[in-house]
């Protein structure tokens, strides 16, 4: 992967239907170069999908929060069987430390926070922290400009 790759990469962070003579331009190759770094790319797994950037607040989920807890190894495999199913969860990542798992979550309103805590905390202990304004969720590489 070299530079081009990053600002390509980049680019489709930004807006995936960006054209490929359009971003062809802003790295100096062909749209067919472009294309085919991009299905390079797909195939290295370094893009591993396009994708619409929801806004959860327009969509009526106002409240964002993170959420660890602490499950105990034997109800791990069950408790990610719950995660995966539950829609309000956006995020779920195993970690290291006081907890083992990290949850970012989605809700219209704190009665339906506190129903979805009651039901994490059938899985083992948990602490919150809700998100009061986001400055920013995603970064371009490093390296690309």
């Amino acid at each position: 992967m070299d530079q081009t790759d990053i600002r390509i990469m980049n680019i489709l962070q930004q807006d995936c239907k960006t054209p490929m003579r359009k971003i062809g331009r802003q790295v100096g190759l062909t749209a067919p170069a472009v294309s085919e770094r991009i299905a390079q790319l797909r195939e290295s797994g370094a893009i591993r999908a396009f994708c619409a950037k929801l806004d959860f607040a327009a969509a009526g989920k106002k409240l964002a929060a993170y959420i660890m807890v602490n499950v105990p190894p034997e109800f791990y495999a069950r408790f990610c069987a719950f995660t995966k199913e539950n829609t309000a969860i956006t995020e779920h990542h195993h970690i290291i430390g006081p907890y083992n798992a990290l949850l970012k979550i989605y809700v219209a309103d704190s009665q339906e926070l506190e129903r979805q805590l009651s039901e994490i905390r059938k899985f083992g202990m948990s602490q919150t922290a809700m998100v009061l304004k986001t400055y920013f969720d995603q970064k371009p590489l490093p390296g690309s400009f």
